[in-house]
């Protein structure tokens, strides 16, 4: 009888992780994808910019008024099941089940809240305004640029296979391919054919074109990160192991700063940190300097592809404050349009820094999928359920949660009044990916010679961390 009770336990033993594993996958809902469409879409220029009846001061183009915004879904999979909800009443908007390499696009109005469910795994792009005076559309071959990070396709902003809806001008070559490992990275259309095949060794980058509307895979046989980027939008950088609070960090630069417009890599400490900068081209070192304890530097390295290093967790944002009229006055030289709309996310037992550009128009939100969600801004705690949502006001933010949260920030120019967000693009993490951790054997940048420091700084922030920056919450249930 001892003999079967033992046997009995050894194989109760060994059967409790597979239904434990099982479990796991039982409680696996699903994924969400939450945001909110901006109120206001459109431009007021200066009117010398006008050939008709220049007024002079400023007046929104009457082209660039959009009512709604475009998301699109793309499938990893067959049978990928996709809801569209609006919030907070969860009204059901849209409900298909779409295959592998599918696109479904969803027109929400402006000043709506949403979120989309899916049973498996999707990219989801969220785009706004008008493009040549023309509404957006699908049928189109040119969309607003995405100004993001691209998510593989287990969630996380490096790995070995990509899938997504290309979005970008006519012209121009906005996305770039870095290879973290020695790799030998294909393009696929979306009807399977090979569009390009490259190699790339570590530490080297391909520029791409893609047509806008069409869907596309990228498979490597070593880490890679796809990145698009335009100097003219304000987007945080996730960092190379995952989430918004790392060491390691490569991002799309510039080797053209204009010294007139405030903008530039805000990297933010949470502990003093001492920050390296590379030139990824040219493999040499450019910057070198210590980051005090929550307080943001600005930078501007000059350098068509950076490489971030940091002893200590840093948050790292590219950020467009604008406006600005550059030397000249207007006409002489232009007038600089800094915007935004980007997502970063928080996980438990991290410090994330969420900054929303002082001195500018914003709507951005917080959002849970838990119920009993603890989120903490600036050390005061707030507590979302699922579903809920809540304004993140202006300024820097120290943010830390109980579970994964997803924050939304929108901002465009104070100046004029009758100014809004012209037009946006951008991917949409799966709030449930957030947390996803890599471990990236990242391969040295071998130095060149000793190189001049081309990087400047544009000044320490003045904005500390401010104590209950929130003053209020909505909070709403499923």
């Amino acid at each position: 009888m001892k003999t079967k009770l033992l046997i009995l336990f050894s194989f109760v033993l060994l059967l409790t992780p597979i239904l434990a594993f099982a479990q796991t996958n039982a409680n696996q809902e699903g994924y969400t994808y939450y945001g909110h469409v901006p109120a206001k879409i459109w431009f007021a220029e200066p009117t010398e910019y006008q050939v008709v009846q220049p007024k002079g001061g400023w007046e929104i183009n009457p082209l660039s008024i959009a009512e709604s915004a475009l998301i699109g879904v793309l499938a990893y999979e067959d049978d990928t099941e996709v809801k569209v909800y609006t919030l907070p009443q969860k009204v059901l908007f849209k409900d298909e089940t779409i295959s592998e390499m599918e696109m479904l696009f969803v027109e929400l109005p402006n000043a709506t809240f949403f979120k989309v469910c899916t049973n498996k795994p999707v990219t989801v792009e969220f785009l706004g305004g008008n493009v040549g005076g023309e509404e957006l559309d699908p049928t189109m071959n040119k969309a607003p640029l995405i100004n993001s990070f691209y998510p593989a396709v287990d969630g996380s902003y490096v790995g070995k296979e990509f899938i997504f809806i290309a979005a970008q001008g006519l012209t121009g070559q906005p996305y770039r391919i870095v290879a973290l490992e020695n790799s030998d990275v294909t393009v696929y259309k979306e009807d399977g054919s090979t569009l390009t095949s490259f190699a790339l060794e570590a530490n080297e980058y391909k520029s791409l074109s893609l047509t806008a509307f069409k869907a596309f895979k990228v498979t490597s046989t070593g880490n890679i990160i796809v990145q698009t980027f335009d100097t003219g939008r304000s987007m945080y950088v996730p960092s190379v192991d995952g989430g918004y609070a790392g060491t390691d960090f490569y991002t799309v630069a510039t080797t053209d700063w204009d010294p007139t417009v405030t903008y530039g890599f805000q990297i933010i400490a949470a502990e003093e940190a001492k920050v390296t900068i590379y030139d990824v081209e040219f493999r040499r070192k450019i910057g070198e300097f210590a980051v005090p304890a929550g307080r943001n530097i600005t930078i501007t390295p000059k350098s068509d592809e950076i490489f971030i290093e940091s002893d200590n967790p840093v948050s790292v944002a590219f950020v467009h404050h604008g406006p600005s009229v550059h030397a000249g006055g207007i006409g002489g030289g232009g007038w600089a349009y800094g915007a935004g709309l980007t997502y970063l996310g928080v996980s438990p037992g991290e410090t994330v820094y969420a900054y929303v550009p002082l001195s500018t128009c914003q709507e951005s939100f917080v959002f849970a999928y838990k119920d009993g969600t603890v989120v903490t801004i600036d050390g005061a705690p707030v507590v979302l359920d699922a579903d809920g949502y809540m304004p993140l006001a202006l300024g820097l933010h120290e943010m830390k949660s109980t579970e994964n949260v997803l924050i939304q920030i929108v901002h465009w120019p104070q100046t004029p009044e009758i100014q809004a967000l012209e037009s946006f693009g951008t991917i949409v993490p799966a709030i449930e990916t957030l947390d996803i951790r890599k471990t990236v054997q990242l391969q040295p940048i071998p130095e060149a010679e000793t190189a001049t420091m081309t990087y400047i700084y544009a000044g320490v922030a003045v904005a500390a961390i401010a104590a209950a920056a929130v003053i209020y919450y909505i909070k709403f249930r499923k």
